[in-house]
């Protein structure tokens, strides 16, 4: 659903991005759009098509494959050279992410069923023992 939001909204974007498309409804959604990719140009602008690939590849939030689109546009990449770094790295990023899971889900299943129930919690555990110690490491730092 990402490429073919890509494929059908990107010229509209880019339309209104040039200023041919008059402000209405849409108007405020396309500047959103526009606003969330002007914040992430400074990260892909520098390397560009291999740093587009990288952005779209790599799951964090608002780093899709529209938004990638966009940034494309903005450092002034051609349109080919943006649909096919954002396409491939949008579905190796969906396949990576797949069988990394995939991965996951038979290590988990190898495990004994009474530590595989307890599992999310040590997860769980892990991230506030992290939390902890990076909030502890500050206050040194700050006391240092």
């Amino acid at each position: 659903q990402d490429i073919i939001l890509v494929l059908i909204a990107y010229p509209w974007i880019v339309r209104a991005y040039q200023g041919m498309q008059t402000r209405g409804l849409i108007g405020k959604t396309i500047d959103n759009f526009r606003l969330n990719a002007e914040n992430k140009h400074k990260y892909v602008a520098p390397f560009g098509a291999i740093g587009l690939w990288a952005f779209v590849f790599f799951p964090f939030w608002g780093t899709g494959a529209l938004v990638g689109s966009i940034i494309g546009y903005l450092i002034g990449l051609r349109t080919w050279m943006i649909f096919a770094s954002v396409f491939s790295g949008h579905f190796l990023g969906v396949a990576t992410t797949v069988l990394f899971f995939d991965l996951v889900h038979g290590l988990i299943e190898g495990f004994d069923r009474t530590f595989a129930a307890y599992l999310p919690w040590v997860i769980v555990a892990g991230i506030a023992l992290a939390w902890a110690g990076n909030q502890l490491f500050k206050r040194r730092r700050k006391k240092a």
